[in-house]
């Protein structure tokens, strides 16, 4: 017989993933905009050239609207792939992680956190957000960031429809890495290109139990990316798999859109163009559509100095050192013109801040990876000439 905590832990496990799993359908997509859409793809010098004005070619939800006080506008985006990619030896993920073929952004993650804790970003269209579409998208699961970029949180239908991706493989966009993203049907044997499609599904599943730690707590309900895990499916990890395609007969790794998290990927497979990372929608202000501009020295912005922090908080001398030195490793990566919203993903020692914050060169403390992830996420311009 089953007790009364099993059946209550079962419970919640059912409107968990009742919650994670429903299909937000997005407010009415019927409005027309007054601009036209401008996109152009070239290749030269072995890149990829996507440049548009981020205006979609299909009809959008009423932007301002519920959920999402902010009204579309044209961007100024440009952004580079290599035309033959290739696999990294060290994972990757960003922001933004590609652009569709009609030129608009995929940026599947949010800025809204729990409790202010960067370790825990709230998903879009999953959990407590998607379950009350609180993010106002639209039934292409888009919406508006504050600088009027429209961008996709999931999969594009008004796209997709265009696309006939029902009936054929549809080439949707361009991975930052430079891989190919394709629709969620595919040939269901992916070396036939004479096999029927198939939608696919992704390999990705809610955790069983609740979170522990330090964080939010609860069930698993699809909240987080952290409360799913890969188990297996259609595609890989990285939410894609190796085959042919309509545009690439002999065979390439690809990304599939699915209608299960990720629905947009979130990791790479190769190493994405620093392009993706001060080209995609930022935040408002004149720099509109084209990413954060670079810092010239000083604390980033909205960083309080830490002298002055550390006499507020009333830090022991051996605390003000420790601050002093992660002050100081973060002008050494400003120097370095790194994108500091990517700072995490270099997962720095205290041993090598302690390095870095007492004079040694930066270069010579990180490890091979680490330089790989600093030059990757360079902003505008890359490193000083003295670098």
């Amino acid at each position: 017989m089953i007790t009364r905590k099993q059946f209550l832990g079962l419970t919640l496990g059912v409107v968990a993933a009742a919650i994670a799993f429903a299909q937000v359908k997005g407010e009415s997509a019927s409005v027309t905009l007054p601009f036209a859409s401008a996109v152009k793809i070239e290749v030269k010098d072995g890149y990829r050239l996507i440049e548009s004005n981020g205006i979609p070619n299909h009809s959008v939800g009423q932007f301002p609207g519920k959920g999402n006080p902010n009204k579309i506008a044209p961007q100024s985006y440009s952004f580079r792939v290599p035309v033959k990619p290739k696999p990294s030896e060290v994972a990757t993920r960003a922001q933004v992680f590609g652009v569709a073929v009609n030129g608009i952004v995929f940026d599947p993650g949010t800025a809204e956190l729990w409790n202010n804790d960067m370790r825990w970003h709230y998903e879009a269209l999953s959990g407590a957000l998607g379950s009350r579409n609180s993010l106002g998208v639209d039934e292409n699961l888009a919406h508006v960031q504050p600088n009027g970029a429209y961008h996709y949180h999931g999969l594009p239908r008004g796209l997709l429809n265009k696309l006939d991706y029902k009936n054929k493989m549809a080439l949707v966009g361009w991975a930052a890495d430079g891989y190919p993203i394709y629709g969620p049907y595919c040939y269901s044997n992916p070396t036939d290109a004479s096999s029927p499609l198939k939608q696919m599904s992704s390999g990705y599943r809610l955790k069983d139990g609740q979170r522990t730690g330090d964080g939010p707590g609860g069930v698993y309900d699809g909240s987080f990316a952290s409360d799913y895990e890969y188990v297996k499916g259609d595609l890989d990890k990285f939410n894609g798999r190796t085959g042919v395609t309509p545009e690439f007969p002999n065979g390439t790794f690809y990304y599939v859109l699915t209608e299960n998290w990720p629905y947009i990927p979130r990791e790479f497979k190769g190493t994405p163009d620093p392009s993706f990372s001060r080209g995609g929608p930022g935040p408002g202000g004149p720099n509109q559509g084209q990413g954060r501009p670079p810092q010239q020295g000083g604390p980033p912005r909205g960083m309080v100095p830490a002298d002055a922090l550390a006499d507020y908080l009333d830090l022991s001398t051996e605390q003000k050192t420790k601050l002093d030195e992660f002050k100081k490793t973060v002008e050494a990566l400003n120097a370095e013109n790194f994108a500091m919203g990517e700072f995490a993903q270099l997962k720095l020692t205290r041993d090598q801040i302690h390095k870095i914050g007492t004079g040694s060169r930066i270069r010579q403390v990180l490890t091979p990876d680490q330089i790989k992830i600093l030059e990757q996420f360079q902003r505008r311009g890359g490193p000083p000439p003295s670098a």
